[in-house]
C-alpha cells in the first residue's frame, strides 16, 4: 500500500504442549502445559529520507497452565472449576505502529518497550440438564498483569493530539482485572420437542487495578447483554422438506457507563433492543436433498444503533443525518441458496 501503519517483519512462533485427564467415578480432573516462543523482528523503513521506523528485535518466551475439576453430582447436575495461567505477546501493531488506521480514523504509536500480559483466572460453573429444562451458569475472575491497551493522546488545553489530521492513540500497559458471568436457560419442554426457548446472559466489568487519568474503566469491554431466541424445528414435514425451522431473535444490549473515560478516550453508549427473525429448510426431490434455502430478516424495527467495541463509533459527523460516528447496519433482509454437488469416484 500507499501508507503503512506499521514496517516489514520477520515472525516466529513456536509452542509445545501437553495435556492429561483422569476420571474417578463421577469426578474428571485434567490439565496441562505449554511452552510458546516468539521472536519478532522488526524492519528499518524511510520516508522522504527520514526514518518512519526503527529496525529492532524482541523475543518472548512464557510458561501456561491451567488445573480443572467436573464432577457430576446427579444425572442431572454437574459441577465445574478451573484456574489458569496464560499469556500474550504484544503484536506488531502494539510495539511498533507509527501511521493512521484508516479504518479506524487513529493515528497509532506503538510501544517497543511493551512486555508479555500474564494472566490468572479462576471460574465456576454449574449446569442442570433435564427433559424439559437446561440451566448453566458460569461465574469468572481474571487479573492480567502488563494488560495492554490504547489510550487518546491529548494536547495542549486538552484538546485532541492530531498527527496528519487524525486524532493520535498510543499504546500502553496497566495491570488490570475482569470480573464476570455468563449464563444460560433453554427450555425444550416434551412432548413438544420441536420448541425450544434460549436464552443467553453476559456481563462483564474490566477495571484497571490502578486509575489511568483518573478512569478505573478498561477501554473497549461489552456491555450487558441478553440473547433470546423462540426457535421451532420439524425435521420431516411432508415429502418435500427437511429440517424446516422458524426463529425469532431479541438481542438487548444495555447501556454501557461504565467506559473508559481517561484523556477522553471513550464515550458512554446508549443501549438497544433489535429484533430478527428466520426461516430456512432443505428441499428434497424425489426424497433426495437437492438444496437448502434459507430467509432471514435483521433489525426489524431498523433501529439505529451502534456496538460500544465499535471503532467507527468515533468518527466524524455525518452530513447527511446529523449523527456523529458511523452507525450499524439498519432492517437488513437475507437470502441464502445452497446446492450440494457430489462426484463418485
Amino acid at each position: 500500500a500507499d501508507e503503512a501503519i506499521i514496517p516489514d517483519y520477520v515472525l516466529f512462533d513456536f509452542g509445545v504442549y501437553g495435556v492429561a485427564a483422569k476420571t474417578w467415578n463421577a469426578t474428571t480432573v485434567s490439565g496441562g502445559l505449554r511452552y510458546d516462543i516468539r521472536n519478532l523482528s522488526g524492519e528499518s523503513m524511510f520516508e522522504d529520507d527520514t526514518e518512519r521506523f526503527t529496525a529492532f528485535t524482541k523475543n518472548f518466551s512464557n510458561l501456561s497452565a491451567s488445573l480443572g475439576a467436573t464432577h457430576a453430582v446427579s444425572e442431572h447436575v454437574s459441577l465445574k472449576a478451573n484456574i489458569s495461567r496464560g499469556f500474550r505477546a504484544p503484536n506488531l501493531s502494539e510495539l511498533s505502529s507509527n501511521g493512521e488506521h484508516e479504518g479506524t480514523n487513529r493515528y497509532e504509536i506503538g510501544d517497543q518497550t511493551l512486555k508479555s500480559e500474564i494472566s490468572t483466572s479462576v471460574d465456576a460453573g454449574i449446569e442442570i440438564a433435564t427433559n424439559h429444562i437446561d440451566i448453566s451458569v458460569a461465574p469468572y475472575f481474571n487479573y492480567i498483569s502488563n494488560y495492554i491497551f490504547y489510550n487518546r493522546l491529548l494536547g495542549a488545553g486538552g484538546a485532541d493530539s492530531l498527527i496528519d489530521g487524525a486524532p493520535a492513540f498510543q499504546f500502553s500497559q496497566q495491570s488490570a482485572r475482569l470480573m464476570g458471568i455468563e449464563a444460560g436457560f433453554d427450555v425444550h419442554p416434551h412432548p413438544l420437542d420441536w420448541l425450544h426457548f434460549e436464552n443467553t446472559v453476559s456481563f462483564v466489568r474490566g477495571q484497571f487495578v490502578t486509575p489511568v487519568d483518573g478512569s478505573k474503566n478498561l477501554p473497549l469491554i461489552a456491555p450487558a447483554s441478553l440473547l433470546t431466541e423462540l426457535r421451532a424445528e420439524f425435521p420431516e414435514v411432508l415429502k418435500a422438506f427437511g429440517n424446516l425451522y422458524a426463529k425469532v431473535e431479541m438481542n438487548a444490549v444495555a447501556t454501557q457507563n461504565n467506559f473508559f473515560a481517561g484523556y477522553e478516550t471513550e464515550t458512554y453508549t446508549k443501549g438497544y433492543v433489535l429484533f430478527n427473525a428466520g426461516l430456512g429448510t432443505d428441499i428434497k426431490i424425489a426424497g433426495q436433498k437437492r438444496f437448502s434455502l434459507n430467509v432471514g430478516v435483521q433489525n426489524i424495527g431498523d433501529i439505529g444503533y451502534q456496538s460500544h467495541l465499535s471503532r467507527l463509533k468515533y468518527a466524524d459527523e455525518n452530513p447527511v443525518t446529523g449523527r456523529v460516528g458511523v452507525f450499524n447496519m439498519g432492517r437488513n433482509f437475507t437470502a441464502r441458496l445452497i446446492i450440494p454437488f457430489e462426484w463418485k469416484l
